[in-house]
Parts: structure tokens; sequence; C-alpha cells
């Protein structure tokens, strides 16, 4: 897991950087048993929504173990919230709090929809807590894998441009119908 972290890290930080804000991704040791590219892609529209909506203050992505089973990820940001009332909308496709008017400059509104979409065929639960003018915390709920971490070089020393999921420690698993 630490390897795709580090990955995200140098992709959100130079724009983080340039809205001013702190953005933080802390170390993780954990293996977890899921899909590699499909949790990236999750991974990835949660933070690119939580640096949308943050203009100060600080986004936040750390894992913490709930037991021997499973491993919280939680991304939280100081941004602008979301009304309780809305927090089940945005899962849905095109919809978009701050866009009544539909703008496309504002993106089309299915980025949640994906992330909701991809988590229920992973079986990965999500939940969501926000405040309005305070700030939004995205919860998920990975299996921890039984296995254990591997000692891996760092992000230095492998070569993202060949091959960018080089150690990666999630153990992947494929879905049947």
């Amino acid at each position: 897991m630490q390897m795709i972290l580090e990955k995200l890290g140098r992709q959100f930080l130079i724009e983080t950087k340039i809205k001013g804000l702190d953005f933080n991704i802390k170390d993780c040791n954990l293996v977890i048993y899921s899909d590699p590219i499909l949790l990236e892609r999750v991974i990835t529209n949660l933070l690119v929504n939580a640096v949308k909506y943050t203009e100060t203050g600080k986004i936040k992505l750390w894992l913490e173990e709930a037991d021997n089973q499973f491993v919280r990820m939680h991304i939280s940001d100081t941004g602008i919230g979301i009304a309780k009332d809305h927090i089940e909308s945005i899962f849905n496709e095109f919809f978009q709090v701050n866009n009544p008017e539909r703008n496309r400059k504002y993106g089309l509104g299915l980025g949640l929809a994906i992330v909701r979409r991809i988590l229920d065929i992973l079986n990965h639960p999500i939940a969501v807590t926000s405040e309005l003018g305070i700030g939004t915390d995205v919860v998920i709920t990975l299996p921890l894998s039984t296995e254990q971490p591997i000692d891996m070089p760092s992000s230095a020393d492998t070569n993202d441009a060949l091959n960018s999921f080089n150690g990666l420690q999630i153990k992947s698993y494929f879905l049947s119908s």
C-alpha cells in the first residue's frame, strides 16, 4: 500500500503546494486485499475532490487498523464541507452541490458516482461525515491481508516510468460473476 500512497503523494503535492494547502499522507506498512488499479482510481478521485473543494487548511490521508480483519482509510480535508442532506446525493451521477447551472467547467459530476460503483464492486464500504465550512472525512473500510509487508526499496530506487506499480503491496483478487 505504501508504494501507491507515495505515488499519489507525488501526484498531488504540486497542486496542493500551489494552493497553499498542507498535504500529508502518513506512511503505511499494512497489506490490503483489493484490486490495486481500482483502489488507486478511487483514492485519486477522492483526492481530486478534496483538492478542488479545499481553499485553505489541509488534506490528510491515513490508514488505521480497525481490527485483525479490516483497515480504515481516511481522507479528510478542511474544505467547504457538505450539507448533511446532500451526503448521499453526492454519489449520484451528475449531482454537484455547487453547480446548479450544470457548468461543464466544473466537471460532470461523475467522480463520486464512479467511486461508489467501484467500492460496491470491491465490497469496500464507504462512509462520509462532513460539516459545512469545516470539512469532510471520507472513510473506506478495506480488508486487511494476512500476508506480511515485504521490505521494498524506496520509490526513489524504482523506475515509476517503467512500472508504476513496482513493489505495490496490495493483494489482488478477481471478481467472478
